[in-house]
């Protein structure tokens, strides 16, 4: 009876997909978006259906046509209470409204380069988030995006300009933006003073990942995940691990390092780097 009052409020503040997807693939629902892209959806009217660890490839084929992942569909995850993690390709330029509203067991969320629209409550009331990382190529943030993402204490913005970003209301309405840590491209901080940054008290300066991975570590060093550990042996050298976005994660020397999710990776050692999936 409780879920069944909950939906009904959120289809009265939020709209909600309730059609049926158009396939499956490796436990993935898709609706076909054009002659060669889909969406990722959900299994209409069974909501909840992801669970545990799912990672949307960049394309999928059915029925002999290839298809490229290009959004995350309205209510797509939407009360998925055990979804723990997510990984979203770089094929992906759209999220949807309500795509992850009410996920009651996700921490954190890697939005890659690429995304260009998060729409309106997309995130909205994942209690358990507490981290987010939102890359420079978005250029709209809906309504309502991270309302009630009340355990929310660290976000990592890579937009270089947020003033030409559209922005509708509400965005971080009910975070704890005294506490929150938002940190932004080195040189940028001012331009942050603005809607809907300006409530944040504690903002940070992030370094950026190398941009050139084209050489190759020493045949010695030995570098690999395991689980969702990334392991660095035989190395003299400094070692800095950097997200696809560019954000710095941790720095030391040989050891393993624990990322905080399941994604790709850039280790850099001395004057090279290599990416590593983590999963």
């Amino acid at each position: 009876m409780k879920t069944i009052k909950l939906l009904i409020l959120v289809s009265l503040l939020y709209p909600i997909q309730l059609w049926a997807a158009d396939f499956n693939v490796n436990g993935i629902y898709y609706n076909i978006t054009g002659e060669n892209t889909v969406e990722v959806t959900n299994n209409a009217p069974e909501m909840g259906v992801y669970s545990g660890n799912v990672e949307i490839p960049e394309s999928v084929v059915f029925e002999e046509i290839t298809y490229s992942v290009t959004g995350i569909g309205q209510s797509a995850f939407m009360l998925c209470n055990f979804l723990t993690s997510i990984i979203i390709p770089g094929s992906v330029e759209n999220i949807e409204s309500n795509a992850f509203f009410l996920c009651g067991t996700l921490s954190s969320v890697v939005i890659p380069e690429g995304v260009k629209s998060i729409k309106d409550g997309a995130f909205s009331r994942c209690n358990t988030l507490i981290s987010v990382s939102i890359p420079n190529t978005v250029k709209n943030i809906g309504n309502s995006v991270f309302a009630n993402c009340t355990n929310l204490n660290e976000i990592t913005v890579a937009i270089e300009n947020p003033s030409i970003v559209n922005y509708g209301a509400n965005i971080f309405d009910a975070v704890n933006t005294e506490n929150c840590i938002l940190k932004v491209p080195d040189g940028t901080s001012s331009a942050y003073n603005t809607y809907p940054w300006f409530d944040f008290d504690n903002i940070e300066t992030q370094d950026k990942a190398p941009t050139d991975i084209s050489q190759v570590n020493s045949f010695n060093t030995k570098i690999y995940a395991q689980n969702n550990t990334i392991i660095v042996e035989n190395t003299t050298v400094p070692i800095c691990i950097y997200d696809l976005l560019g954000n710095f994660i941790v720095k030391g020397e040989n050891g393993q390092f624990k990322m905080p999710q399941s994604g790709v990776y850039i280790v850099k050692t001395g004057k090279s780097a290599q990416k590593i999936i983590v999963r």
